[in-house]
């Protein structure tokens, strides 16, 4: 009995395709292939798609010239996010090639066919290049953050077609163009007095001045020393909100920069949080007003 049981399993283990233990061995040369199982056919070939997206991640992050500096003040930081959703709409073209079943489950084996993911990459390429020159063009500080922001996702999309072709793209928009594009548009190393009317301890201020200083400029105690001063409001406007154990705040920022005491820009912005308390809503509020002050400081200064 132990004997054909033994046989019984062999038999079972010779039965399943080679794939399941080594799915490179079927791919071509142009494919990355791998294999997820389950307790359903929608599960296994779930789990074969999410194995070759982990894989193509962490490639990509590997090999990412600008993995250690995705949050560099210089950049925008929701670069580094669209960077991912541009990989993660790419592998969308993940193809399930082969499906097998038995006792244990189900087993798929997906392909990723990197020729196809190129020339994806390179069409997303082209559409920024065509932005950047535009931006190039444009007299707006704000034009200024906008270009950084799209080469840096340029330089990490330009990143992922080496991985899969072994070119590169050549950049129609140069660093040079850049750094030159930056400097005649924006004055950078003066000195700011920050002034803003605030309910809170100091966070607001503390994060405007994070922001000049990171955009290469200095804070000034003393007004009459300053090159320009930062003047603003923050207030807290509570809600109505009929759900017992929260309440419901609308934050409003501006800043205005002057210069001789004349107003020569400003930004605003208006964030909603809900939360069990004020402070507790204003401190869920605050990491989106630092992200859209670093983000706008450009148009400020």
């Amino acid at each position: 009995m132990a004997l054909a049981l033994l046989a019984l399993a062999v038999s079972d283990a010779s039965a399943k395709p080679p794939w399941i233990n080594t799915p490179g061995e079927f791919c071509g040369d142009n494919e990355i292939c791998a294999v997820g199982s389950g307790n359903t056919p929608a599960r296994a070939k779930a789990d074969a798609r999410a194995a070759i997206k982990k894989w193509f991640k962490s490639e990509i992050k590997s090999s990412s010239r600008f993995a250690e500096s995705a949050h560099d003040d210089q950049f925008s930081s929701s670069a580094s996010a669209e960077i991912w959703e541009g990989a993660k709409g790419i592998l969308e073209g993940v193809e399930i090639k082969e499906s097998f079943e038995d006792a244990g489950g189900y087993y798929s084996l997906a392909g990723f066919d990197k020729t196809v993911a190129a020339a994806s990459i390179k069409l997303k390429v082209d559409q920024l290049d065509d932005k950047m020159k535009v931006l190039l063009g444009d007299d707006t500080k704000k034009s200024v953050r906008m270009l950084e922001g799209y080469y840096k996702v340029r330089e990490e999309l330009n990143g992922q077609y080496h991985f899969l072709s072994g070119f590169s793209i050549p950049e129609v928009v140069t660093y040079d163009q850049m750094f030159n594009n930056r400097s005649s548009k924006i004055v950078k190393g003066l000195s700011y007095q920050v002034d803003i009317d605030s309910f809170d301890d100091g966070q607001i201020a503390a994060i405007v001045k994070e922001a000049l200083t990171s955009a290469g400029n200095k804070v000034s105690i003393d007004a009459g020393s300053s090159d320009r001063s930062i003047t603003g409001s923050f207030k807290g406007i509570k809600q109505h909100l009929n759900v017992e154990g929260f309440v419901k705040y609308t934050f409003v920022l501006t800043l205005n920069c002057l210069e001789n005491k004349k107003v020569i820009s400003s930004i605003t912005t208006t964030e909603i949080s809900t939360s069990r308390s004020p402070q507790h809503a204003f401190e869920s509020a605050l990491p989106r007003l630092k992200e859209y002050v670093r983000e706008n400081i450009y148009d400020l200064m």
